[in-house]
């Protein structure tokens, strides 16, 4: 299933129908995680933080994930 066609149209059935802003909030929180994500590795590789799970190249599932969750859902991370 690919929401976008092979001649770059957006397949109306599937368009998630997410506002500009919305749209422009969820990249900045994958701007976001992927500057944290430098920082905390920097710290690391310093000794000045002793544990880091890098999420680069990983923004867009994280963030889609999060943003896909409704307030009764549960969600248990990984490290």
């Amino acid at each position: 299933m690919h929401v976008i066609r092979d001649d770059g149209s957006l397949d109306p059935e599937l368009d998630p129908g997410l506002s500009i802003d919305r749209v422009v909030a969820l990249y900045k929180a994958m701007v976001r995680v992927r500057v944290l994500d430098d920082r905390l590795e920097k710290l690391q590789r310093q000794g000045r933080i002793a544990f880091h799970v890098g999420a680069f190249g990983e923004e867009a599932a994280i963030i889609g994930s999060a943003a896909a969750l409704r307030d009764h859902d549960w969600i248990v991370p990984c490290y």
